[in-house]
């Protein structure tokens, strides 16, 4: 150090108070002032790069005091860095003397009042095609030369800086601007100006205080208030912090405390290290443009905090059309640290009330969340509305109890222990068009072991979720349902999305309802009513995938409907089961008090029919079916069923031929009909108990109606189905009564192999009087049977779809008819009382032998009247109307055109 006086002209004014020289004591001078008034005095550092200069100097006692004190480099650096400061006292306390008088500034403490101190910077020139470079940043290595050229000019062992102020300004690619205001700290000066680290710095500051401190860049404004720092134990305070963000982004923050900032980890990784860190409250008002941020986050600075304190939070978002706020209380983090571009903790707890969020896309409020990180969770009063461009759906829940460990904000994978729900108010409304959609539910959820992903394929997780819907309706457009309660539980489930992009759902699955109630309407179309329907769906394997058809035969196995009733109704017909059930545990499906009925009567049918047609009704008491097995290999569709039951069940036919026949539509023969089923069927037998069928047929020579009853109807009919192979045949076995009188056997056996339909049949009948007829013949043919007994009715034959031929055992005795006006039954006349004559006349009046049967089918006709006219031409043959003979003849001639056996 050396001390510099200026060369005269100037003036220099000298005043020593007191003055002691004694060589034989320490110190040998001594005075009680000095005042030494020049223009300048300056003191250089040892390497002549830094001086200090002062306008006044004052020996007071052993104290030194300038004024006007200036710290800055000599013309000498260039380097342009480093620092300096002004300040109108500088004392230095207990000066040595001798020293003093040996140029050199040695005393025990300094008081440094009001310096603005200042850092200065250089910008490095822009070097054509390379990046520039912010040289204009604070360099640390420059900063710490400067601080060892100031330790050569003073040697105390404390500073104190009283009401001290900083200026920083960056000008380089981003300007910043640092300002501190009334910063006071004692400083133990030979460990400062030594430094060479900021840990240094920080061990030679026992104490600072600062009034405000203020950071104002591009990108954000930064102030604190009274900040102080004890640094014999490492707390530090701040009354605010208050930050202001370029996009508008307001971060208050108030009562902050902290301690142990880790200096050391600092300087040698750049990490952040505190072990408590306490805020009473913080404000954040947020803005954003609702710009996604492209590409993949950055990586946080690391930071690690032992322990985190917030005594109260205000949060409120804004931008881009959305809204979001909450308030927060007593939140506290244990082990808070960053990873990556995450947040992480070993223990989280604390309160958010008030919680909401409002977009174009969705309101959501919430009352209140206390949540423990490694506990429960307990959310109420949660409202969601999600909105789209068709409609809203809208879900409420008093309570929401989840039992997660959270550990960081890392929300691609969520882990949750226990879930619950309060009875929770489920709605959805949307409007397409002039269609409408609308549900309404109540709904409680539990679950446990979920793990909900939204970072990978597999999306959903779960070992068992329980879902208790009641008072659940839903309306479409011509669709309305509602089921008073369902249940829903799901086991050992994963959903997942496939490669394509569509959703796959496994699981188990175990479904409830009671007392459903469904309607579909589609105009004057379709309509479909399903009553009181209950029952269950239980798959422990159920899987789905979007995109793929429904498996419904593995869907229907394990289907079980406990009762419902059905009401269906299309252009043609209505459908009406009071009940029916499904039970795969026994593969049965069973319908009671069922019938099928035309929408319009008859009378209004035939009237309105262009061509004849059957009008038809069905009514029973039972109808089930057993043995229903759809597990079959893989790619085999095939419905066995092993046995369909028909009890007691009615059908009527009718038809009116007075009404013209439409020509050029085959009817199929039964096994070709069984053929055109859609989809694959077989069944084994079909068993039909105490039936009826009751035939009406107008006459168009009579203008009359007749009804032909078949009562007490019990059949058997096996290998009825499209897969069966062409070895097998159609076989039909019946019992009942005729107009009154036994039926005792009749049988019909018809090959799936033979592509003409070959059959076999027979009939045979009890006896009986032959008047039981007149209810079919007086009004089809105005003919009455006024005596007659048939002993035997037997009749077999055989044929395919083209003719049949057989033989007909038609005995009977006593044989009278009388034939009747056409017009009135009950007039006599002339014609009828002759037309009676020559029918007794010709025909037999008793047959004691069989005759031939033979029929040419009319192939646009049933099979039903394929076998009345066969049984009607040996009847005809019997009573001597027609001759064996011919009919032989005809067989002959058409046996060969339609592949008949010759006889």
């Amino acid at each position: 150090m050396e001390m510099c006086l200026p060369a005269p002209p100037k003036r220099t004014n000298l005043n020593i108070y007191n003055l002691n020289i004694a060589h034989d004591s320490t110190p040998a001078i001594t005075a009680d002032s000095i005042a030494l008034n020049l223009d300048k005095i300056k003191f250089y550092s040892l390497d002549s790069m830094f001086q200090l200069s002062v306008d006044e100097f004052i020996l007071q006692r052993n104290d030194v005091i300038f004024n006007n004190v200036e710290y800055s480099p000599t013309p000498m650096n260039h380097s342009g860095k480093g620092l300096t400061f002004r300040a109108p006292s500088l004392r230095l306390n207990n000066v040595s003397l001798e020293h003093l008088l040996r140029k050199r500034l040695k005393a025990t403490s300094a008081v440094l009042y009001q310096p603005g101190i200042t850092f200065l910077t250089k910008a490095k020139k822009r070097v054509k095609g390379k990046v520039p470079i912010d040289s204009t940043a604070i360099k640390m290595p420059a900063f710490y030369q400067t601080l060892h050229g100031l330790s050569e000019l003073i040697q105390v062992n404390t500073f104190r800086i009283v009401d001290g102020n900083i200026n920083f300004t960056s000008n380089g690619k981003s300007k910043v601007t640092l300002m501190v205001k009334n910063l006071n700290t004692d400083i133990l000066l030979h460990n400062f100006l030594l430094s060479d680290s900021l840990v240094d710095i920080k061990h030679s500051m026992p104490n600072l205080h600062i009034l405000q401190v203020n950071v104002i860049s591009d990108k954000a404004n930064i102030t604190m208030d009274n900040y102080s720092f004890d640094g014999t134990h490492r707390h530090n305070k701040a009354t605010k912090v208050a930050v202001a963000l370029e996009n508008g982004t307001r971060i208050a923050a108030r009562d902050l405390y902290w301690e142990v900032f880790d200096w050391d980890v600092f300087q040698q990784s750049k990490d952040i290290q505190v072990d408590v860190l306490r805020i009473g409250a913080i404000d954040i008002q947020a803005h954003h443009n609702g710009a996604k941020k492209e590409g993949p986050a950055k990586d946080l600075p690391v930071i690690r905090v032992a322990r985190l304190d917030i005594g109260k939070v205000q949060f409120n978002s804004e931008g881009a059309g959305e809204h979001s706020s909450f308030n927060a209380d007593k939140i506290a983090l244990k082990d808070m640290r960053t990873r990556q571009h995450f947040f992480t903790w070993a223990s989280a707890t604390g309160q958010l009330n008030h919680i909401s969020h409002h977009s174009k896309k969705m309101d959501a409020t919430i009352g209140s969340v206390r949540f423990n990180s490694n506990g429960y969770t307990y959310i109420t009063d949660a409202a969601a509305t999600l909105h789209n461009s068709n409609g809203h759906t809208k879900i409420t829940t008093p309570s929401l109890d989840i039992q997660t460990n959270i550990h960081n904000t890392d929300f691609s994978r969520i882990a949750i222990s226990k879930l619950a729900t309060g009875n929770a108010a489920v709605s959805h409304t949307s409007i397409k068009e002039h269609d409408t959609t609308h549900l309404e539910t109540q709904a409680r959820l539990t679950g446990n072991q979920l793990e909900v992903n939204t970072g990978s394929q597999q999306l959903l997780q779960y070992g068992d979720m329980n879902m208790q819907l009641s008072a659940l309706s839903y309306s479409h457009t011509g669709t309305i349902a509602s089921v008073p309660q369902l249940s829903l539980q799901l086991s050992k489930g994963s959903l997942h999305k496939e490669k394509s992009g569509h959703l796959s759902l496994r699981s188990g699955v175990d479904l409830t309802w009671q007392e459903a109630q469904f309607s579909l309407h589609q105009a004057d179309t379709l309509e479909l009513v399903l009553q009181k329907l209950s029952g269950m769906f239980k798959d422990a394997s159920f899987s789905w995938s979007q995109g793929h058809k429904i498996k419904w035969p593995s869907f229907i196995n394990n289907t079980t409907l406990s009762e419902g009733g059905l009401h269906y109704r299309n252009k043609q017909v209505h459908v009406n089961a009071d009940n029916f059930k499904l039970d795969p545990a026994t593969q049965t499906f069973q319908v009671r008090n069922f019938e099928v009925t035309p929408n319009l009567s008859a009378e209004e049918t035939f009237r309105t029919a262009r061509w004849q047609r059957d009008y038809i009704t069905v009514k029973g008491d039972a109808l089930q079916i057993s043995g229903i097995n759809m597990h079959h290999q893989p790619g085999d569709t095939t419905i066995a069923i092993r046995k369909i039951t028909v009890d007691n069940t009615q059908l009527t036919t009718a038809r009116d031929k007075r009404i013209p026949f439409e020509h050029g539509i085959e009817k199929w023969m039964p096994t070709k009909l069984i053929h055109t089923i859609p989809f694959a069927l077989r069944v084994d037998s079909i068993v039909v108990q105490q039936s009826a069928v009751t035939v009406n047929e107008s006459s168009k020579s009579t203008n009359k109606w007749s009804a032909v009853p078949i009562t007490d109807i019990n059949a058997l009919i096996t290998h009825f189905g499209n897969t069966y192979s062409n070895a097998d045949s159609l076989l039909v076995q019946a019992t009942g009564r005729l107009l009154g009188n036994p039926i005792r056997y009749f049988s019909y056996h018809e090959s799936y192999g033979d592509s003409l339909s070959g059959f076999t049949a027979e009939s045979y009948l009890a006896p009986m009087d032959l008047k039981d007829f007149n209810a079919v013949a007086i009004p089809m043919a105005a003919v009455k049977v006024r005596r007659g007994y048939a002993d035997t009715i037997f009749s077999q034959w055989s044929g395919n779809k083209y003719a049949t031929l057989g033989a007909m055992n038609f005995y009977y005795h006593n044989l009278n008819v009388q034939v009747l006006n056409k017009k009135d039954s009950t007039r006599q006349g002339f014609m009828a009382n002759l037309e009676t004559f020559l029918a007794n006349l010709f025909l037999k009046n008793r047959n004691q032998r069989p005759t031939r049967m033979f029929f040419i089918r009319d192939r646009e006709k049933f099979i039903f009247n394929y076998w009345v006219k066969a049984e009607t031409s040996g009847i005809i043959t019997a009573v001597g109307v027609k001759k064996d003979r011919k009919y032989l003849k005809k067989y002959n001639k058409a046996a060969k055109k339609y592949s008949l056996p010759k006889k």
